[in-house]
């Protein structure tokens, strides 16, 4: 086995358990929902 392959598939199965929610909570909470891009209409 290759290890960047084992690497990425590690990552793949720890972010596979992240719940949904607990992203935004986060983002919330540090501020960082702030300076994300959003996408809007362009006039």
């Amino acid at each position: 086995m290759k290890p960047t392959k084992f690497k990425y598939g590690l990552l793949s199965q720890v972010v596979t358990n992240i719940p949904a929610y607990l992203v935004q909570k986060l983002a919330c909470k540090h501020g960082v929902n702030k300076q994300a891009r959003t996408f809007g209409q362009s006039i």
